[in-house]
């Protein structure tokens, strides 16, 4: 769909490779034709963003927003910009806003650079970053009670020799793996 011409490079393509030059030009060229396409302003703002012209990127994520304000992407890189701009409050309540429309970017929120400037809010990041957790409701902790390690006694064998059993939750509590161990 970002494509001028069948079996050319898309804007997405060059994201993709972190091209992040190409794809400025690539999203405003998209821009010329379509001034209403959310997802071309999004794009721009992302190239911007990872070309460090953060106000640029501020703008062009608001017109993404304004087309689209449902879109828990566009909320999640406008709190990335003003987290890079040290706007803290605005970067929190971005957050907020993506936490609310689903956006499940926590990883993202404790790796990104651009969150630096939040970080000493740690309560309010806390409470966001829980709900940015792609499993982070009371339905995902329903086996926890399971998890940790485990001596597994044989009722015939109760002397031994013993198994091993350990349970843990990996990909951010979404999967919980059990590894059991036989002597």
């Amino acid at each position: 769909a970002d494509s001028a011409k069948p079996g050319s490079v898309s804007c997405a393509d060059l994201e993709k490779a972190a091209d992040w030059t190409s794809a400025e030009t690539c999203w405003r060229s998209r821009l010329e034709v379509d001034r209403d396409s959310a997802e071309a302003w999004r794009g721009l703002g992302t190239s911007l963003l990872f070309l460090d012209r953060y106000d640029e990127a501020l703008g062009a994520l608001d017109g993404a927003w304004r087309l689209d304000s449902e879109n828990a992407t566009t909320a999640f890189l406008l709190a990335r910009v003003n987290g890079a701009l040290e706007h803290k409050e605005a970067a929190l309540n971005w957050l907020e806003t993506c936490a609310d429309l689903g956006g499940v970017f926590a990883r993202v929120v404790d790796s990104s650079p651009h969150f630096a400037s939040v970080r000493d809010d740690s309560v309010r990041l806390a409470a966001v970053r829980q709900r940015l957790r792609p499993c982070g409701g009371p339905e995902y902790r329903q086996f926890d009670f399971w998890l940790g390690e485990w001596e597994v006694v044989s009722a015939a064998r109760p002397d031994g020799p013993h198994a091993h059993n350990s349970i843990q939750t990996r990909h951010d509590g979404c999967v919980v793996e059990e590894n059991y161990t036989t002597p």
